[in-house]
């Protein structure tokens, strides 16, 4: 059978969105979470995921809220204050095509520093370190190449633009950043016919796991002001819910596993 991996990110942002993301992964078609450690209702959100059984990841935040490290170690991605700076402020590169007129550009040294803390503090939270993670809303030359090194130095399985295995693991293919067409797709919001008629790409993509990000949550104030990625949120949290992807999983012969499934 084909494996899917169905993650709801974000986990950690605010109360409401933990409470709604809960609601979604009880319908049953949700597989993994992927966690902002850094924020305030990040230990309400691990204990929502916790009651539930469900597998967390690091979803590693370095936009929303303030930093894990020490901020006058990693000044290219924060200010004196510890908060980050707005994906926006970032110079497109290879890595980040976006049209900015942002001019920033994020020290790898930096950005592995502030992984790393993230990191530690899954660990404080979770009681282990994930074995996998990506990064949230941002993505440059410099850190990607951050989050592979950090992969092959922690043996953590990290998110790239192939399906190739990474050593402990199955060959995962992460759809966001393999499928050209995912991105516009997932930012539009979920919904049934998307599934039905497989505008993600999963029936087709190559990989031993499928993996696929979504974003289900009630929203709050702070949401509102904080993200661009707005009612696709509550399109997510509407659509997983429904009892037809479960039907839609069986009639093509797909397995929902959580990420753990992926390591060797």
């Amino acid at each position: 059978m084909r494996k899917l991996v169905v993650i709801a990110d974000d986990l950690g942002y605010c109360e409401g969105y933990n409470l709604g993301m809960a609601k979604a992964f009880d319908a049953g078609f949700i597989t993994t979470t992927a966690i902002f450690v850094n924020t305030e209702f990040a230990q309400h959100g691990v204990n929502l995921a916790k009651d539930r059984g469900m597998f967390m990841t690091l979803h590693m935040n370095m936009i929303i809220g303030k930093c894990c490290a020490d901020p006058r170690e990693i000044p290219s991605i924060v200010k004196p204050d510890g908060s980050f700076y707005l994906s926006r402020e970032y110079a497109p590169d290879a890595r980040n095509p976006k049209p900015s007129t942002g001019t920033r550009i994020a020290d790898k040294d930096d950005f592995k520093r502030e992984a790393i803390a993230q990191m530690e503090r899954f660990k404080v939270l979770t009681g282990e370190y994930p074995i996998h993670m990506e990064v949230h809303s941002i993505m440059s030359e410099n850190i990607y190449d951050g989050l592979t090194e950090l992969s092959e130095e922690f043996g953590i399985h990290v998110s790239r633009y192939n399906a190739l295995p990474q050593k402990g693991f199955l060959a995962v293919n992460d759809l966001a950043f393999t499928n050209p067409e995912y991105g516009p797709i997932l930012e539009s919001g979920s919904r049934l016919e998307y599934w039905l008629d497989d505008k993600y790409g999963i029936l087709d993509a190559e990989g031993d796991i499928i993996l696929t990000h979504f974003h289900p949550g009630y929203l709050e104030a702070y949401i509102m002001e904080t993200s661009s990625l707005t009612t696709p949120r509550c399109l997510d949290q509407q659509t997983l819910q429904d009892p037809r992807l479960k039907l839609w999983a069986k009639d093509n012969d797909i397995e929902l596993v959580p990420f753990s499934a992926a390591k060797i």
